[in-house]
């Protein structure tokens, strides 16, 4: 039995912002932005950066999926800014999908 086709794609989100909805009580103001990237590591522990071009400097990142059991991380503090963000992998060769926000 074949699924259907899902009604939401990655790029219908990719670019997206996102309306807070009001629930019980008082909704967050304003609006929140995020990225859905692919991303190839390499070589191991190496610095890779990352093109979000959010405008802004990120505030976090959450690794949606991955090919390989490695571990996904960043140097602390978060190294970004406007237009980049950089990430790196213990095992080399991992593709993985990154959502910046």
């Amino acid at each position: 039995m074949a699924l259907p086709d899902p009604l939401i794609n990655t790029k219908d989100i990719a670019p997206g912002a996102v309306t807070f909805q009001a629930r019980l009580g008082a909704a967050p103001q304003g609006k929140a932005s995020e990225r859905r990237i692919q991303v190839i590591f390499p070589t191991v522990n190496a610095p890779v950066p990352i093109v979000h071009n959010l405008g802004r400097k990120p505030s976090g990142y959450v690794v949606v999926s991955r090919d390989r059991a490695g571990r996904i991380y960043n140097d602390v503090p978060l190294s970004c800014d406007r237009r980049t963000l950089v990430l790196k992998c213990d095992v080399a060769g991992t593709q993985a999908e990154v959502v910046v926000r």
